[in-house]
């Protein structure tokens, strides 16, 4: 999706508001649609923003329902990555 890249493109260039804003509005299309793949790589995208920004319990919060969301769209590989976002997180900042 496009407001996926964009916020990641935001993300690379440092502009943190704009790719916050872009990967939270492309979430709320991909709940809409019940796009869960997308939505599970839109969580993960903003959990590694929102740990950029040492917003910890949020970035958490991201990887553990992207681990969810990818679950439910059999993909395990990515809901096991995503899983281990969540416990690297949680060890790194209790």
């Amino acid at each position: 999706m496009t407001l996926t890249n964009l916020g990641s493109v935001h993300q690379h260039l440092d502009r943190f508001d704009d790719a916050l804003d872009c990967h939270l509005r492309a979430l709320e299309i991909r709940r809409e649609v019940a796009d869960r793949y997308g939505e599970g790589v839109t969580l993960n995208n903003l959990g590694v923003l929102y740990g950029t920004l040492g917003r910890w319990p949020e970035a958490v919060e991201c990887h553990r329902l992207a681990a969810t969301a990818f679950g439910r769209a059999a993909a395990g590989k990515d809901a096991d990555r995503a899983a281990r976002h969540v416990a690297e997180l949680s060890a790194d900042h209790p």
